[in-house]
């Protein structure tokens, strides 16, 4: 994933930004694979330049291809009474192995800045706008379901280098649905070279707990999250949880310093 962000000519308290998001997944015996492309663009406004509340709103269409194979599969009906045997018909005729198709998600973030290091974040999304056909059998009825998303997010200062925020996350897609919700402490190491490090725990309701732990610096953000389920589903899991990494560099320009006063000269 990759993104930028640019001012306006003219209008010295907006920003555009861009990018691009490639994202490509293949998973089990079947090779089931999710390719997808989107271009992210976003407006940034603010109310004036000397203004605590900042408005963003994003487009993000896409391209996204599904598929699988069969190769590598085995079924019921190649089971001969005795053993598996792959020369028996598997029984079954799929019309599609692969499709295409275009998407578009949209959403909406407003942030107030309270103080210093202190603010109000919230944000909400909807995803699939497009409601793509998704079957295999050329059923125009299975469509992909619309996605709803919700942010909120509180951070304030507790002391000089610690930072606690709050974070709650709300997703429905259909008739599923995701709470998730946790708090983080950031410490800051050195101010000058933005190094800290943070960790935090969160909770999705009626499913698991996740233990968070990430490391900043400079441009660069290294993070690590791992969950344990509480829900009955741990009678698959044995409770052993999936561990992530993320890894994030910020391309940025070292801002120019330019004195708002200037001294007086010393001869008249």
């Amino acid at each position: 994933q990759m993104d930028l962000r640019n001012n306006f000519k003219k209008i010295t308290t907006d920003k555009w930004g861009a990018g691009m998001l490639f994202n490509n997944d293949v998973a089990g015996d079947s090779k089931y694979g999710t390719t997808q492309l989107y271009i992210p663009l976003s407006y940034i406004h603010q109310l004036n330049a000397d203004s605590n509340f900042f408005m963003s709103l994003g487009l993000q269409p896409g391209i996204s291809n599904i598929g699988f194979r069969t190769n590598k599969l085995s079924y019921d009906n190649q089971w001969d009474g005795d053993a598996y045997n792959a020369a028996l018909s598997s029984g079954e005729n799929y019309s599609l192995l692969r499709r295409t198709y275009f998407d578009m998600n949209m959403g909406l973030v407003l942030q107030y800045q309270l103080k210093q290091k202190s603010a109000i974040t919230f944000g909400a999304s909807m995803a699939h706008l497009t409601t793509p056909r998704v079957s295999y059998f050329e059923n125009d009825d299975i469509e992909l379901d619309m996605k709803f998303n919700s942010y909120v997010s509180f951070t304030y200062p507790i002391a000089p280098k610690l930072n606690i925020e709050a974070e709650y996350l709300f997703q429905k897609q259909g008739k599923f649905k995701e709470n998730v919700l946790g708090t983080k402490l950031s410490f800051t190491l050195n101010e000058n070279n933005k190094q800290s490090v943070n960790a935090g725990v969160y909770l999705r309701t009626k499913d698991a707990v996740i233990a968070r732990v990430g490391y900043n610096v400079k441009q660069w953000q290294i993070g690590m999250s791992y969950d344990v389920n509480t829900s009955n589903f741990n009678v698959a899991t044995n409770r052993k949880g999936a561990i992530e990494f993320a890894l994030i560099y910020i391309f940025q320009k070292e801002k120019i310093f330019v004195p708002k006063k200037r001294a007086c000269p010393i001869y008249m």
